[in-house]
């Protein structure tokens, strides 16, 4: 994610630990290192049509690696790309404004974003243009081995451009401070997405890097003044076991409600970090225009959405480490300020050692159609149904 350590700052007084917030007591910890030259992308290709980079190796860059920007029919097989995961804004590979691209079999490992998909139209400077107008659409990302420092796979931004047709599948996460993320902070929209057949570990780092062990983040809030936000819709994991450090988050606002999102076939092991003390119990929504939605303390369920029309929870599994014991890990799944929820198959409960934790909370909502009579609280729920398929 470009100009990390710039153009958004990094400020912890709302996190719970404040000042302290991702200190490390000794040595550098988890970084970032910023070199002290940083020439610009190592490989860019602008404005090209038929490219095709096979079977090469890119590594040691010191900014985004392989850029593609606004070109159509992409395709990039069996590349191995290693950075320094302690370089920020050493990108693998970053897709901007292009149409029909096929990322596959490709091992990338970096600092910062390993693939990104962005419809970016303010950032076309780097590659020498200016004010492009061209969606990204029509990309798959399949059979790779992904690692990064930020979000693994990142889709969105402050995009004025629409991303949309977008399937990852057979992609294996490890070692990364966020895994999947979706985020919305201008006014192009995200839209048919989905995720299937991956495997998913994160964890909590010291340092200023984007996420905070989030095996799944999906956020849509204001990013810039003056432009009508778009939507995020259409979105699919399927298939997906995941590993992580915090919960997933499903996080849109009053002037960006997510709509139509669904979970099937989901498993999530929330395990203990030994970096809860200087990490943990804290949201990562960076990019929004306000500091007090930036980066703040929360409770952490297993799933926490917030601001959702049209979502399907089914064949959902949790499991919480048993020696998690912090007050602020919560519910199994928290659902507020929603409509159209269903929620088949959980299995699941609220955090070990947490008495008022739920197995399912759910509020300010309208219309919620499940089949768990149990362990659900619910306040200013309407249009409840219980064990109906």
């Amino acid at each position: 994610m470009i100009a990390l350590h710039s153009s958004i700052p990094f400020i912890p007084r709302l996190t719970r630990q404040k000042e302290k917030f991702r200190q490390e007591k000794n040595g550098i910890g988890d970084g970032p290192v910023v070199p002290k030259d940083r020439p610009r992308q190592m490989v860019i290709f602008s404005r090209c049509k038929n490219v095709q980079v096979r079977n090469i190796s890119l590594v040691n860059s010191f900014f985004w690696t392989l850029h593609f920007a606004d070109c159509d029919m992409v395709r990039v097989d069996g590349i191995r790309l290693w950075n320094g995961l302690l370089v920020p804004n050493a990108d693998g590979i970053d897709v901007t404004s292009c149409s029909n691209v096929v990322i596959s079999g490709c091992n990338i490992r970096t600092g910062d974003d390993a693939i990104a998909i962005t419809g970016y139209d303010h950032h076309f400077e780097l590659a020498g243009f200016k004010n492009i107008k061209h969606v990204s659409e029509n990309i798959i990302v399949t059979d790779c081995n992904l690692q990064s420092s930020s979000s693994a796979i990142r889709i969105g931004f402050l995009d004025q451009n629409t991303v949309r047709n977008v399937h990852v599948s057979h992609v294996n996460i490890t070692n990364s401070t966020r895994g999947i993320g979706i985020f919305l902070r201008d006014e192009g929209s995200l839209e048919n997405i989905s995720f299937s057949d991956m495997t998913i570990e994160t964890r909590l780092r010291t340092g200023d890097w984007w996420g905070n062990g989030e095996p799944i983040h999906v956020s849509a809030v204001r990013g810039k003044e003056n432009v009508k936000l778009g939507i995020i819709k259409n979105l699919s994991f399927e298939n997906i076991n995941c590993k992580g450090e915090n919960g997933m988050l499903v996080y849109g606002s009053n002037e960006s409600v997510i709509q139509d999102v669904r979970f099937d076939n989901v498993s999530f092991e929330l395990i203990n970090s030994k970096l809860n003390d200087v990490a943990g119990g804290n949201i990562d929504v960076r990019g929004a225009l306000y500091e007090k939605d930036q980066l703040f303390a929360s409770e952490i369920p297993g799933l926490m959405a917030n601001y959702v029309n049209g979502l399907t929870i089914a064949h959902f599994k949790i499991k919480w480490d048993s020696t998690i014991n912090q007050a602020y890990f919560t519910n199994g799944i928290e659902v507020n300020n929603f409509k159209r929820l269903k929620i088949f198959d959980f299995d699941g409960k609220g955090a070990p050692h947490n008495k008022n934790a739920y197995r399912i909370l759910l509020a300010n909502g309208d219309g919620v159609t499940s089949d768990s009579k149990y362990g659900m609280e619910h306040r200013n729920v309407t249009n409840m149904v219980v064990n109906q398929n």
